[in-house]
């Protein structure tokens, strides 16, 4: 079946859009813009059902938590996605991956604008494909740019690549409440069709046809108890990403007395943040390592976590979301490096499967952990607890990015 996608795929795409001449750095940096493009397109999709979950809950009369359950099944659809799809482009290549995805992503989202499920199960179970298709999309962009980029500057590249996730969280957030009001949900899943569509496409021209980049390591079986440690930093650090952006409006709102619009000021703030700390923290690991990169962020991460919940409610405005925006910089930041971790870790090929397996990982840690903030908060009635909790997760992440940072440091010191 890959080798059959393979040749379909080299059928209606030929050969690469950028011509052969370009210089290779050029074409490397076409590639990691694209890609962000490609990335934000799927992210505006994924996250688009988040954004618009209200508004389905309200075609099939669901209450809130049975609103979660449809956000959850985009989750779940993620997570067996992120494996399958990794492992696919590791027998296809990531060229006719992102193009395949692509279109069965169209598929399910213009045949979902057309009808509007209106049974909660139905519409539940309409929306795990688009997890699943989204998942080998974002795969097939990760391994791309993985494969084109040298060791020493793969680290900036996948980071600049994850920035995508923001760039279309954000658009899905500015427009697609609106598009629904004013158009409908029909014409807006049509929209997020063409949206998650166009800049795979492109991508998928851009990528050179063969299943491995020229950077990437060839052969051999990857060793996963190497991807162990990385898999289990990510599944931590997940954590304070997605509380921070499931509790801080209620935080604010409730406990520390913020209007909504100001407390979405703030929130905006901590993504700003995560954009630089990608961007910052990429190229840190390109020097330090990808281990000492992720101890750094997690180390500020749980000192940052424990200021949070420390701060008293009078504390100015301008200082808490100075707070904030650092805490983004950690907290955000570090997904693009961790991702570059496990696809290096363990050695071997493989890479699309480690790749997926690290982003099946944040899902997890994602699923996970905003439900437990959630009952550490209620059984204390006290948010610090939460806070303090994520204090604790981050400290124990930077603990085992140290630990894997030792041997590399030993092995080094031998070899000189």
């Amino acid at each position: 079946m890959a080798h059959r996608l393979a040749g379909l795929t080299r059928r209606l795409l030929p050969n690469p859009a950028l011509p052969e001449g370009a210089r290779p750095q050029t074409r490397v940096r076409a590639l990691v813009g694209i890609a962000l493009l490609a990335q934000a397109g799927l992210s505006f999709t994924q996250q688009g059902v988040a954004v618009l979950a209200f508004a389905l809950g309200r075609v099939v009369h669901a209450g809130p938590a049975a609103v979660g359950g449809l956000v959850s099944a985009v989750s779940v659809g993620m997570m067996v996605g992120n494996l399958a799809g990794g492992a696919v482009v590791d027998r296809a290549g990531p060229r006719p991956v992102a193009v395949a995805a692509a279109a069965g992503l169209a598929a399910v989202l213009v045949a979902f604008g057309l009808v509007v499920p209106g049974s909660y199960l139905v519409m539940a179970v309409w929306l795990v494909p688009v997890g699943l298709l989204v998942a080998p999309g974002a795969m097939a962009g990760a391994r791309a740019v993985f494969g084109a980029t040298a060791p020493a500057r793969r680290g900036l590249a996948m980071s600049i690549r994850q920035t995508g996730v923001m760039v279309g969280a954000a658009a899905a957030a500015a427009w697609l409440p609106l598009m629904a009001a004013s158009h409908g949900l029909g014409a807006t899943f049509l929209l997020m069709a063409a949206v998650g569509l166009a800049p795979a496409l492109i991508l998928g021209a851009v990528i050179p046809p063969g299943r491995a980049g020229p950077r990437e390591p060839r052969g051999g079986t990857p060793q996963l108890g190497g991807v162990l440690v990385p898999v289990a930093v990510s599944a931590l650090l997940a954590a304070g990403q997605y509380d921070l952006i499931t509790y801080t409006l209620v935080d604010l709102t409730r406990r520390v007395g913020m209007s909504l619009s100001m407390a979405g000021i703030t929130l905006g703030i901590v993504q700003l943040g995560g954009i630089g700390g990608r961007l910052l923290l990429g190229w840190l690991s390109d020097r330090w390592g990808r281990p000492g990169a992720v101890a750094l962020a997690a180390a500020w991460g749980a000192l940052l976590f424990a200021t949070l919940a420390i701060l008293p409610r009078a504390t100015p405005t301008a200082v808490r979301d100075g707070v904030m925006f650092l805490l983004g910089w950690c907290a955000v930041g570090w997904n693009g490096v961790c991702l570059t971790w496990v696809g290096e870790a363990g050695g071997g090929g493989g890479t699309g499967f480690k790749l997926g397996l690290g982003a099946s990982a944040v899902f997890f840690g994602a699923t996970l952990f905003p439900p437990l903030f959630g009952l550490v908060v209620s059984a204390t009635g006290d948010w610090a607890w939460g806070w303090l909790m994520l204090a604790g997760q981050f400290l124990a992440a930077g603990a085992l990015a140290v630990s894997a940072r030792r041997p590399r440091a030993r092995r080094r010191a031998r070899e000189a």
